[in-house]
């Protein structure tokens, strides 16, 4: 067995870069809030007389009060009052299937057993309720801290987890961010919107129920070492949430294009909107302009992707690095900025981290 690893023999410098994400996400998400006067925006649309948005959902008083703030928040998401903040949600859905590939794989890892890393379900439920932004950079120092990276530690502990990640993101994530993106009836809508905030205990649920199927229906190759069924299931792991990040990330930049060059084909008005500076370019962290609902969850949304994606990256790189897999060198530093403008931030994470464990496991 072996043993965790010793805060004495990691990275000084990443743990510093992840303290400070840490630090810089507290404030320009959370204080943010703050500073915009959130409360203020919200609090006609939460009095109970008011019957534009639902307030009941589950019966349990504290649950739906956050559901209904939850609601509040990513409403402007659908209504089109901003449609900068619907494109960027988009892309941030397909770079969000490689947030919860990545947690799944490292909460399936034999280095993570005693680590805080292995609750993978937990973590997502967490990075629901506070954000991804903040969840990455202590989860990525959590783990750098306690989890083993020793002879053995990039192999699997249920490999049939990882074969099943396909149809439990597609029907635990996928599906109800597709449903809530549907122009159906305002009160349904609301539910589906509240009812997709729990999709990490719909995913981790599923790619349970799946990989029972799989150990009981597919037959075990005997004649395989360990460290090649391991790489076989991180491979379709890793390449479905690359593929998916990838394919979104371009679809973003598509509808830029063509609102910069066929400004025509959108509604009016539109197309102004859908430059790249407006879908990705955020305020400075503390920003005191005009603030709207929308504009506020825009700026959260802006920091919680490149936040979270930079703790990722920055664990991603610290753990190839270990590996021989990649240096800190304008080459290395070329290679993930290449990544990250080819496949999006957090599917880049996941090359880098692909190409850690092909250098553990074999090619």
């Amino acid at each position: 067995m072996t043993k965790p690893a010793q805060p004495r023999g990691l990275p000084l410098l990443s743990l510093a870069i992840l303290a400070g994400l840490l630090a810089l996400a507290v404030d320009s998400m959370h204080r943010q809030l703050r500073r915009n006067n959130l409360a203020e925006l919200v609090a006609p649309l939460l009095d109970p007389s008011d019957t534009r948005v639902r307030k009941r959902f589950t019966g349990l008083q504290g649950l739906d009060g956050f559901l209904t703030k939850l609601l509040i928040l990513f409403m402007p998401v659908f209504t089109g009052e901003m449609p900068e903040l619907t494109l960027f949600a988009f892309h941030f859905s397909g770079q969000m299937v490689a947030v919860v590939v990545f947690l799944t794989v490292q909460g399936l890892r034999q280095g993570t057993r005693r680590s805080p890393a292995r609750f993978a379900t937990l973590w997502a439920i967490v990075m629901q309720v506070v954000g991804y932004g903040v969840v990455m950079p202590l989860y990525c120092l959590l783990d750098l801290v306690f989890s083993s990276s020793g002879p053995g530690s990039a192999g699997l502990t249920d490999p049939a987890r990882l074969h099943a990640i396909v149809p439990a993101v597609g029907l635990g994530f996928v599906l109800p961010s597709v449903l809530q993106a549907l122009p159906l009836g305002q009160d349904l809508h609301q539910k589906l919107v509240a009812v997709w905030q729990a999709f990490p205990i719909y995913v981790g649920y599923l790619g349970w129920i799946f990989s029972q199927a799989i150990k009981r229906t597919v037959p075990t190759a005997t004649n395989k070492k360990k460290s090649a069924v391991d790489k076989e299931a991180l491979d379709h792991a890793c390449g479905f949430a690359i593929s998916v990040g990838a394919v979104t990330h371009w679809a973003t930049m598509g509808v830029i294009a063509a609102a910069t060059f066929y400004a025509g084909l959108f509604p009016a008005g539109v197309a102004d909107s859908f430059t790249f500076a407006n879908v990705f370019v955020p305020h400075p962290p503390r920003w005191y302009g005009t603030v709207t609902i929308a504009s506020t969850m825009m700026q959260f949304l802006h920091y919680d992707l490149y936040v979270g994606a930079g703790a990722t990256l920055v664990w991603a790189a610290t753990q190839a690095n270990r590996a021989g897999a990649w240096s800190l060198d304008v080459g290395g530093i070329a290679r993930i900025a290449r990544d990250v403008l080819v496949l999006g931030p957090v599917s880049a994470a996941v090359s880098v981290l692909r190409s850690r464990d092909q250098a553990v496991l074999g090619p």
